[in-house]
């Protein structure tokens, strides 16, 4: 085998890992923070919505949410269509988001939000999902 087949088959390897990663932690990442995000009717856990590219400006008003597996089963419908490159986001537009996520709601488990506590497991949750791709 010649040395750019080497490289090519690398690239080639690295790149599928590369998007595992980062579809494994995207999706973990997504049911953390739906998970700990503080539950009275619903609305607030409902309105997360996953995105490639842009970041989602929809908000939803039914009283029939989503449950948590159907958030976390849409988010990693779109990461099917993922490109390398390209950005995930998780949006949540309700205009009382930010308050849940100081600890203004009684429901909330923890009062250090589900936005911050997760993005402080990032690394974490990289280095787990790498290690289960390892070769």
């Amino acid at each position: 085998m010649s040395f750019s087949k080497d490289l090519k088959t690398f690239a080639i390897n690295f790149g599928e890992v590369s998007d595992k990663v980062f579809r494994g932690t995207s999706i973990a990442m997504t049911k953390s923070i739906v998970e700990r995000t503080p539950v009275d009717t619903g609305r607030a856990r409902g309105n997360w919505f996953p995105t490639l590219g842009t970041p989602s400006t929809k908000v939803v008003e039914s009283e029939d949410y989503p449950s948590d597996d159907a958030i976390v089963g849409r988010a990693a419908k779109t990461l099917n269509s993922h490109k390398m490159g390209q950005s995930f986001y998780l949006t949540n537009n309700l205009p009382y988001i930010q308050r849940l996520e100081n600890g203004w709601s009684e429901q909330a488990r923890n009062p250090n939000g589900m936005v911050e506590i997760t993005v402080n497991e990032f690394q974490r949750e990289v280095d787990k999902q790498a290690n289960k791709h390892r070769r």
